[in-house]
């Protein structure tokens, strides 16, 4: 009977080792519109996010102007791994800091960050045009690259979030195991006394 308990805590030992990325999968941004670098020639009073596994009710955003006002949405909806932002009014030209915080389906709350700009009137001039397309190669590898920063950026968060919650996994069974372990070793002085 001993030896089943041993059995039966070491697959649950090698099932909190072994299957980490599934029991803690934490959801990370997938698209945005707008997106990360993304340099519009309109204002907008929409948004839209898109995450690699369902969004839980409580998730939400907000922009940082850049003059340092923060400016909330009028309302935010969730549907699926989808949120969506909306705004009272259109967003004026400048560069703004996207600040979204979500509950992901495992009930981890995850952050992150990423800017856009809106260029606006005035901006549409020849010159700006001309130096769009000298720049377009450089701007499609810088937004690649940043892009890439924000990946690693969410990854190692993630990465520090699954680990703290592996960490609490392998003290919920390393504390099963001295239970079990003492419960048998209680069990087999009873026995022997007898």
């Amino acid at each position: 009977m001993l030896g089943r308990l041993y059995l039966l805590l070491a697959v649950v030992s090698l099932s909190f080792i072994v299957l980490p990325g599934t029991v803690y999968g934490h959801s990370v941004l997938e698209e945005s519109e707008p997106a990360d670098g993304d340099q519009l020639e309109e204002g907008i009073n929409n948004m839209e996010l898109s995450f690699s596994t369902k969004v839980e009710n409580g998730s939400t955003l907000s922009l940082i102007s850049e003059d340092d006002q923060k400016i909330q949405p009028s309302s935010v909806d969730i549907d699926d791994n989808v949120m969506s932002a909306q705004f009272e009014e259109s967003l004026s030209p400048g560069e703004y800091d996207v600040n979204w915080e979500i509950v992901g389906a495992d009930g981890h709350p995850i952050e992150g960050q990423y800017t856009f700009s809106i260029l606006g009137p005035g901006s549409q001039n020849q010159e700006h045009d001309e130096q769009n397309e000298d720049d377009e190669g450089s701007e499609v590898v810088n937004n690649a690259q940043n892009s890439e920063t924000n990946n690693i950026s969410n990854q190692k968060d993630n990465n520090t979030n699954e680990g703290s919650s592996l960490g609490m996994g392998i003290v919920v069974v390393l504390a099963f195991a001295g239970l079990i372990l003492a419960g048998g070793m209680w069990i087999r002085k009873r026995k022997n006394r007898r």
